[in-house]
């Protein structure tokens, strides 16, 4: 369960669509980790961020809406929705940052802190390393400290700050996906 950030208020229906085109779209790289058969985490990324989301809004237009039919009756709702729409449109992401985005990483709680997440950073790294991404970004809201520490101890960067929501700021952060190579060569 995403139980923060703006998009887990726009409720299941909107999410199970939205994952459904991450997993579908030849951009996106979708993985999870399993343990004991049950799935203990899971992570979507994608090597051109802009392009999925703005095919998933064209293509979907019908299916969000509904989707989000009593949401967009809510003023801060709507304001949220509008404002992550112009995320990267707006000129306020430096062109030097990749477009290649990790969006999610979740890890159920009795998982934390076993190794998984930073499995399924290595793993998406590793693919998007495969596909000839040299660099991947993270935008982190600059209240989650704790995972802005958990993206530093594996490489990441912070290069930027960034206002998706007015009155939030959130840092970029950036990693070398060859870095993710070197390390699962080490460990093997």
């Amino acid at each position: 369960e995403i139980a923060s950030g703006f998009l887990s208020t726009l409720g299941l229906p909107f999410l199970t669509l939205l994952y459904q085109s991450l997993i579908e779209s030849d951009r996106s790289l979708c993985l999870t980790a399993k343990d004991n058969q049950a799935i203990s985490g899971f992570i979507c990324g994608s090597r051109e961020a802009g392009q999925v989301f703005r095919r998933f809004a064209q293509g979907r237009r019908w299916q969000i809406a509904w989707a989000l039919r009593g949401l967009l009756l809510r003023p801060r709702i709507l304001k949220g929705i509008l404002e992550t729409a112009r995320y990267g449109k707006r000129g306020d992401i430096n062109s030097q940052i990749p477009d290649a985005e990790l969006f999610s990483l979740v890890v159920q709680g009795q998982a934390r802190r076993t190794g998984i997440g930073s499995a399924l950073v290595a793993a998406l790294a590793e693919r998007l390393a495969a596909s000839d991404i040299n660099q991947l970004k993270v935008v982190v809201g600059e209240e989650l400290e704790g995972a802005a520490s958990f993206y530093q101890n594996l490489g990441f960067k912070a290069v930027g700050v960034i206002e998706v929501h007015a009155g939030r700021r959130s840092q970029i952060m950036v990693a070398s996906t060859a870095s993710f190579l070197s390390k699962s060569r080490n460990n093997s």
